[in-house]
């Protein structure tokens, strides 16, 4: 059970440290495309990144805060300030002039970098004057922030980001991960050996409660599903693209099934998309789903719950209907499985017995963490999978203040590099800006080496819902899908 009066890591965030052998796993990076309104260099330089970002680390905590493990991990680890930070350690601006297929690979690099834990976990790359952009006829900036998730989810991650970028300084912190006061490591390591059994007999009374509810349990999450190519561990790289979609037409879709979200819309035209391309590879599962993060946040009335951590989400497991054809019903059945899904997530943060993950000794989490990397790294020698947990993942953060400039240019564009794990290497993350919904595909480029192909398919189903949901005839503009563009990294 995490103290936030210690700064000490929950279970939860603490299991991005012990479950992932690689940045894949573990770290967003979140890249913006910045430009000058007559299409001139705009030749950013590392004293003029530093000038801008010294007094807006104020956001968060995360960017002075160091991670501590305790010998034996026999308590969860613990931030605590670095004392003296080194911009240099974190911050790059790389040569000017990359084309943009050399500035994709950079920032694939970027992104699945070693994780460094002797300092705090984020690093800033300005990739100056890129030339050959698929959407800009002059030169664009990428600016690239990189985020572990054991500091951070993606609904702090939003407000961080919008802070920073941003031309007001921020005037205070709005993300916490220190305690008011701070302890020697002395003082947490005897901590931890006095709490040590009583962290153990809560996690077995977790366990048994567990035990003996699952079976009244009747939740599409515990089903399995049939595996696919998406779901037989991660090779590499990452790669990445995006899609935008008009934020009134997914409104106007939404409108057409009572109940339905922008969430479930998303959903259903993804997993159309993902069925698409499975069948164009000679795979037709008979069901598919996707696992979906639900903040709890707002089972807590927006505010944080004082035991949660820095991830306050839950995980969905929605069914996606892949088997009825028709958009309008198979949004209807979306919108039932999402919305059973999100009662049974509300019951189980309202319970009083924390899920197991939330009590799970430090000791269990690294011995587990080590079973599960030992499995995925054998993968390949090992017969593929039939079943998975999830197929694929769909994030949505909606943030009413997206990030609008940096270094005092405005914000054209907006992707992310989201993390991949050997369960699911096909990650979507939609966000918002102004009247568009941007949706960044991260796959693994061992299993899908043509992400614009899915782009394309992405387009024709976004299109075929358009029709279907708004009554729009435009079914012929999803025969012919969006042309591909060189936007993969």
């Amino acid at each position: 059970m995490v103290d936030n009066t210690w700064g000490e890591l929950s279970a939860h965030d603490a299991a991005y440290i012990y479950f992932t052998g690689a940045a894949t796993e573990s770290t967003v990076l979140s890249c913006m495309v910045i430009a000058a309104t007559d299409g001139r260099p705009l030749a950013v330089t590392a004293d003029e990144v530093r000038d801008y970002i010294t007094p807006r680390l104020k956001a968060s905590d995360m960017f002075v805060a160091r991670l501590v493990r305790l010998p034996g991990d026999i308590g969860t680890p613990y931030w605590t300030r670095q004392a003296q930070l080194n911009l240099d350690d974190h911050i790059t601006v790389h040569n000017a002039g990359m084309t943009w297929s050399s500035a994709q690979q950079t920032l694939s690099s970027i992104a699945d970098a070693p994780v460094l834990t002797d300092r705090p976990l984020w690093s800033l790359d300005v990739l100056p004057d890129v030339v050959d952009h698929p959407d800009n006829s002059g030169v664009v900036t990428v600016v690239a922030v990189r985020l572990h998730h054991a500091a951070i989810d993606g609904m702090s991650m939003a407000a961080v980001m919008s802070a920073i970028c941003n031309e007001k300084i921020p005037t205070k912190t709005i993300h916490h991960l220190f305690p008011a006061r701070e302890r020697p490591w002395i003082t947490h390591l005897v901590r931890a050996g006095v709490r040590l059994p009583l962290t153990w007999i809560r996690f077995l009374f977790a366990l048994g409660h567990t035990v003996v509810s699952r079976p009244r349990a009747h939740s599409v999450a515990l089903k399995h599903w049939p595996a696919t190519r998406f779901n037989t561990g991660f090779t590499g790289p990452r790669a990445t693209t995006m899609y935008e979609m008009k934020l009134d037409e997914v409104r106007a879709m939404k409108r057409r099934v009572p109940g339905a979200t922008v969430n479930t819309v998303l959903l259903s035209v993804i997993g159309d998309a993902a069925t698409r391309y499975l069948a164009e590879h000679d795979e037709r599962p008979q069901t598919l789903s996707a696992l979906a993060p639900m903040s709890t946040r707002a089972i807590n009335n927006g505010r944080e719950a004082p035991t949660s951590g820095s991830n306050q989400f839950t995980p969905l497991v929605i069914d996606l209907s892949i088997n009825e054809p028709d958009p309008v019903r198979r949004l209807r059945l979306i919108t039932e499985s999402s919305n059973q899904e999100k009662n049974r997530a509300a019951q189980l943060t309202a319970s009083d017995t924390a899920p197991l993950l939330e009590v799970a000794p430090a000791a269990l989490l690294r011995m587990l963490g080590w079973l599960t990397r030992r499995q995925a790294s054998s993968h390949a020698r090992r017969p593929p999978p039939t079943r998975a947990t999830a197929n694929i993942i769909v994030s949505n953060v909606y943030n009413p203040n997206p990030s609008q400039t940096i270094f005092g240019h405005p914000i054209i564009k907006g992707f992310g590099i989201q993390p991949l794990t050997p369960l699911s290497t096909l990650a979507h993350a939609a966000s918002n800006r102004d009247d568009t919904i941007s949706i960044s595909i991260t796959a693994d480029r061992s299993v899908m080496p043509d992400l614009d192909r899915y782009r394309q398919l992405l387009h024709a189903t976004y299109t075929d819902h358009r029709a279907a949901l708004q009554g729009v005839d435009d079914h012929h503009t999803a025969t012919q899908p969006e042309p591909a563009h060189n936007t993969s990294a």
